[in-house]
């Protein structure tokens, strides 16, 4: 007979070792796609304007905010990789009950 036991640990060793290595692996591969794919990248208050080496460009706007060239690039590579309405749907989803508390 098996030791329930022993099975149970061998199998949450390799799902946790495969869970990690799948990680890495997708973080990895984002990172080269990101880097890799991007042709030109144009700051144009209030826009960023991405070209991709595929042909395609991704445009995000500032509206209501000061413009900032970091998060425009951060959103316009989060656009281009999940897709204009699920990016969407995400970021409204985890900010949309966020307060901004003023410096004391």
């Amino acid at each position: 007979m098996y030791n329930l036991m022993k099975i149970d640990d061998a199998f949450k060793k390799a799902l946790d070792a495969y869970t990690r290595y799948d990680v890495m692996s997708t973080n990895k591969l984002c990172a080269a796609r990101c880097c890799n794919e991007i042709k030109k990248v144009i700051f144009h208050d209030p826009a960023t304007i991405v070209y991709w080496n595929d042909g395609t460009k991704t445009v995000v706007k500032s509206h209501g905010e000061r413009f900032d060239p970091e998060k425009g690039l951060a959103m316009a590579i989060v656009k281009y990789l999940g897709g204009d309405h699920y990016y969407k749907q995400i970021i409204k989803k985890w900010t949309s009950d966020f307060e901004e508390v003023e410096d004391a």
